[in-house]
């Protein structure tokens, strides 16, 4: 990584330099799986990458955060409700 950091760093303002890495350096953890050989085999059986795909486009990453965020707020105001109180230290 840091061969590739010093061959792609570009001379910015006041000598600093300044990284820039390309677009197909990155992906996601659901993204670079697909781009393996022979990944498909290790997914469940009757499980697709074409069925994967259709559920991750249902919503956007945004939306599906906001979901997620709300429902630990939801699961965390629950435990708080049901617990008895705050353990005491020995």
């Amino acid at each position: 990584m840091w061969i590739r950091d010093r061959e792609l760093g570009r001379a910015g303002q006041a000598g600093k330099r300044k990284r820039e890495y390309k677009r197909e350096d990155y992906a996601t953890p659901y993204e670079k799986p697909k781009t393996l050989a022979e990944t498909e085999k290790y997914l469940k059986p009757k499980m697709t990458f074409a069925r994967l795909d259709e559920a991750a486009m249902k919503m956007s990453d945004t939306e599906c955060a906001r979901k997620i965020s709300l429902a630990k707020t939801q699961l965390l105001r629950n435990c708080k409700i049901e617990s008895p109180g705050v353990p005491q230290r020995m």
